[in-house]
């Protein structure tokens, strides 16, 4: 389909979030059943606001994201909430009410994250994990269903750190954001094959 621009400037439509007193926005991602997710770092919490028409912007509610030190990016695959914790080197995976059920990346889970900041789901489940710690882009991916570590990758060729963010395109390019050298970094694909 042909997506042609019409306008110029874009126009804000609505401006929402001063009423929860968020503290350091750090992460979003959209969620279950035309939700938001905002991870409220300053606060230590997830909120979660409506964005159907009707309700636009409306906070549905909140979890504090105990067992997490510093919530950072956020995703969402089968009904589970996927937090970064940067200064706890891990994971925290939460439910829809909101309650950890485990934590992924520590040493007990197979895999040791360093300062993750950066996550997202692949196309066939996988959960990416990205952090840009020793100056270089790493990359982990680990299985949704067990949390279990598959595969480590590095992009050496690169000096680069103060990463935030990450995204895998349709086409399996990762996407992620250098604030200290004012980025956009974009990686190759990462093919993968699981043997159970």
């Amino acid at each position: 389909m042909d997506k042609t621009l019409t306008q110029k400037n874009l126009n804000l439509v609505r401006w929402f979030g001063e009423e929860e007193k968020m503290d350091s926005p750090l992460g979003f991602c959209l969620g279950i059943e035309n939700q938001l997710l905002v991870t409220d770092t300053g606060n230590n919490r997830v909120v979660i606001f409506d964005i159907t028409t009707a309700k636009f912007g409306e906070q549905l509610f909140f979890f504090n994201s105990i067992g997490v030190e510093e919530p950072g990016d956020v995703a969402v695959h089968n009904n589970h909430y996927y937090v970064c914790d940067f200064r706890g080197h891990a994971i925290g995976v939460f439910n829809q009410y909101g309650d950890l059920v485990r934590k992924i990346g520590t040493e007990h889970s197979g895999g040791f994250l360093n300062y993750p900041n950066g996550i997202d789901i692949s196309n066939d489940g996988e959960i990416l994990v990205g952090d840009s710690h020793g100056n270089q882009f790493n990359l982990n991916i680990f299985k949704s269903d067990t949390g279990k570590l598959i595969s480590s990758f590095r992009c050496p060729n690169l000096k680069v750190s103060g990463c935030v963010g990450l995204k895998c395109t349709q086409d399996g390019w990762l996407v992620t954001l250098s604030k200290k050298f004012s980025s956009v970094l974009i990686m190759d694909t990462v093919l993968i094959r699981v043997d159970d």
